[in-house]
């Protein structure tokens, strides 16, 4: 039950990729959507820190394990076991009441919203696959170093900033003003536009847009 401070003047929740799929909207024009699963949360804490308000959310609807100091810590609270925890960095007028849940209510169809998450990760990649290098000739002598990466320097030092082969994926991304095309509000899932970072299953912090506002 790591605890992550979310640095946003809007107040956000958890949601789970679903997975893509696509609608027709009203001028009968097909576009892709992305939909996510809401899950209620429960207002497990509220604080103030540094003059501004943060709020702590959980959710029992994921996979995980608590030991012992945790489930202490949320039994001492007068609060459901939750396996996700996240603070919320929030304004005082979107602030709930401890003990009360947090769903779907505050979307609508319309509205803009940013999406953090993290990218599918991909493992190690040569830098062809990473960075898009071009490679070395097929031909005219070359053996076996068609995908070799060539200099990274001179003879007692590599090059700062050099692009090499490496760890792909699994970063932070953020992408912004998102619009909501599709909402349910019984089965708590919404449909965005466009794509999401993450595969499927993947959590990811759903915001009220920071730019963009309205229908």
């Amino acid at each position: 039950m790591s605890v992550e401070v979310v640095h946003s003047s809007k107040f956000g929740v958890f949601a789970q990729k679903l997975g893509m799929t696509r609608m027709f909207l009203e001028n009968k024009k097909a576009v892709a959507i992305t939909l996510l699963k809401v899950p209620t949360a429960h207002v497990l804490e509220k604080k103030q820190c540094d003059g501004y308000s943060v709020m702590k959310l959980g959710i029992t609807e994921c996979k995980g394990k608590l030991n012992k100091p945790q489930s202490k810590h949320l039994e001492r609270m007068n609060q459901p076991l939750c396996k996700k925890v996240k603070e919320f960095r929030i304004s005082d007028q979107e602030a709930a009441q401890v003990g009360e849940t947090v769903g779907t209510e505050w979307i609508t169809v319309g509205d803009f919203v940013d999406i953090t998450g993290k990218s599918t990760g991909k493992g190690f990649a040569g830098a062809m696959k990473l960075w898009n290098f071009q490679g070395s000739q097929a031909s005219h002598g070359a053996s076996l170093s068609h995908r070799a990466i060539g200099s990274t320097g001179t003879c007692d030092k590599i090059f700062k900033q050099r692009k090499m082969p490496g760890r792909m994926g699994q970063d932070t991304i953020t992408i912004e003003s998102q619009k909501i095309v599709f909402k349910d509000e019984e089965q708590g899932v919404i449909g965005l536009l466009g794509s999401v970072p993450g595969k499927k299953g993947t959590w990811v912090n759903v915001f009220k847009a920071m730019k963009k506002q309205g229908k």
